[in-house]
């Protein structure tokens, strides 16, 4: 048996009042524990003093009507989306606040706490892109017409930009608004969606660069036979497609003028007199596809001038061709494609030639000009006896001409219409032509 000292005995005493406090105190802490302090709101609600679980209602119902009552208003095009707390999926997160409630020292600042809200990511990602989707325009890519049985051939649609709600911006907008528990009006951004093909794409390379007109209202050029040659050539050069470097080939292009082929009798020259021959006046349609290449700036590789100058064209500015002869020929020298367009206008009684493609660089353009500069021996005119004829008649078989030459000169522009040069391109020859005519006896012997 252990004996113990009164000293000891009132030692151990003090020990056990020590530890009962100590006891005392603990549960009285943990008593305090589960009750908030005093001053505490949440959201306007006052807690202060009141157990967790009683105030953890007071606040939950709180935020169950303010949620209820909660909606934003996206706005666009004068259409309005209401969103509700539903929509949204949004969280208030009425733990933290509590937490941080009873973390709360008699002597802390702030005691007017909020809740916390947060949109549910998965909601607010599916209603941002229910706005892409209904608002979304696609944009419409021009669209090129192409009908060469037409004056102008190239024609376009322009097309339309689109539009795109810019979605990564609305939902970033619609976070901060739920985190201020702002019931907002939001103008929904948008951006522009550029088609993928635009009218000026479409049109680059399918410009006007060059076009030249002749007529053939007036006779002889109006015969009808001859109109119809000028058509049917017109035709068969219209549409034509040059790759860089590809040569067009006029006689290779018509084919041969037979009647096999389609072509009809009308005057053209042949040893320096008109004749009828098939696919007379075609040299109309070559003269006026010749100025229009000189105008576009592309590589002549063959061209003659005719026998005399054309009533249709200025001297030097002509180009003829005939079957198994003479041609006219250039090369796309250019680095682009060109389209060939031969347009007959029928009430004017026009012919007009256009070339298409890429525009010369800069802006450039070319100017095209012509003039006699000298002429040549005065002609003679042979008299032939033929006595068939009719007395006092004369008959011209050959037209006597004199001759003439000329310079044809390109002038090159630039875009404001000043001179950069100017070249001659072509000195051309046409000879002499001595007539002949037949006339009755009677007058070859008087």
């Amino acid at each position: 048996m252990n004996i113990v000292t009164r000293t000891e005995y009132c030692v151990m005493k003090r020990s056990i009042l020590f530890l009962n406090c100590i006891t005392a105190l603990c549960l009285t802490m943990a008593g305090c524990g589960s009750r908030l302090g005093r001053e505490i709101s949440i959201d306007g609600v006052d807690v202060s003093g009141l157990p967790l679980e009683e105030a953890r209602a007071l606040v939950e119902a709180d935020q169950g009507a303010k949620l209820e009552g909660y909606s934003l208003i996206l706005a666009l095009d004068g259409e309005v989306l209401t969103l509700t707390a539903v929509d949204l999926g949004i969280r208030a997160d009425v733990e933290d606040a509590l937490s941080r409630a009873s973390e709360l020292k008699r002597w802390d600042q702030g005691r007017n706490l909020s809740v916390a809200w947060y949109p549910d990511e998965e909601s607010l990602t599916r209603q941002v892109e229910l706005m892409e989707d209904r608002y979304r325009i696609d944009p419409e890519d021009a669209v090129l017409q192409v009908d060469f049985d037409r004056e102008e051939p190239f024609s376009c649609s322009p097309g339309e930009t689109g539009r795109a709600v810019e979605g990564a911006w609305l939902k970033e907008r619609i976070g901060r608004a739920v985190a201020a528990k702002e019931a907002a009006r939001i103008p929904v951004k948008t951006q522009t969606l550029p088609a993928e093909v635009t009218l000026q794409e479409l049109m680059e390379g399918r410009q006007l660069i060059a076009s030249f007109e002749t007529s053939f209202h007036d006779s002889p050029y109006n015969a009808k036979n001859r109109v119809f040659n000028i058509k049917k050539a017109a035709k068969l050069i219209n549409g034509i497609t040059l790759e860089p470097g590809e040569n067009f080939d006029c006689n290779g292009v018509l084919g041969d003028r037979n009647e096999e082929n389609g072509w009809r009798e009308a005057p053209g020259i042949v040893n320096g007199a008109y004749e009828q021959e098939y696919g007379g006046g075609v040299c109309q349609v070559s003269s006026t596809l010749f100025n229009a290449v000189m105008m576009a700036d592309l590589t002549i590789t063959e061209r003659h001038p005719h026998s005399w100058p054309m009533g249709y064209v200025k001297i030097g500015r002509d180009a003829t061709i005939s079957t198994g002869g003479k041609n006219f020929c250039f090369t796309n020298s250019s680095q682009n494609r060109i389209y060939l367009s031969a347009w007959v206008d029928d009430e004017e009684d026009t012919l007009r030639i256009s070339i298409y493609g890429k525009p010369l660089p800069g802006g450039q353009h070319i100017e095209v000009a012509s003039e006699e500069t000298g002429k040549l021996e005065e002609p003679k005119t042979e008299i032939l006896l033929d006595e068939t004829l009719p007395a006092g008649t004369e008959q011209e078989v050959k037209k006597a001409r004199q001759g003439r030459t000329s310079k044809t000169y390109k002038s090159r522009y630039d875009q404001e219409g000043n001179l950069i040069e100017t070249v001659v391109a072509y000195e051309d020859v046409y000879r002499t032509i001595d007539g002949v005519t037949y006339v009755s006896a009677d007058i070859y012997y008087s």
